[in-house]
This record gives C-alpha cells, structure tokens and sequence, in this order.
C-alpha cells in the first residue's frame, strides 16, 4: 500500500570567497555545492523530518506515474 509522506530537508554548506563578492556570487558558490551533494547522494544527514501527508494523502489516480 502507498501513502503519501512528507519529507523536510535543510543544506547547510561553507563556501570560501573573496570578503566584495556579492551575495548572488556567494549563493551561486552554495548552490553548487548542494547540488553536487544532491547528485552524489549525500542527503541522508540533512533530513530533519519524514511524515506522513495528512492533509493531501496519496491518490493512486492523481499520483500514479507512468
């Protein structure tokens, strides 16, 4: 039987940069490294919860993939 779950995750990541580069280069610089955490599995340890979906629960004819 399927159900529905609700997964929260939070990134945590350290960048080094120059002290005048701009908050859109520092955020670009962290968005790679999540990324490259996400292509290589490393979420595990940034779960902070799984739950079941209540409010909106699985729907076999909605949720159904191909």
């Amino acid at each position: 039987m399927k159900i529905a779950k609700i997964v929260i995750i939070q990134f945590v990541t350290r960048v080094i940069v120059d002290e005048l580069d701009s908050e859109d280069f520092v955020i670009a610089k962290a968005t790679k490294n999540i990324q490259e955490k996400i292509h290589n599995g490393e979420v595990g340890e940034n779960v902070e919860n799984i739950f079941e979906d209540k409010e909106q629960p699985y729907d076999h004819g909605k949720d159904f993939k191909f």
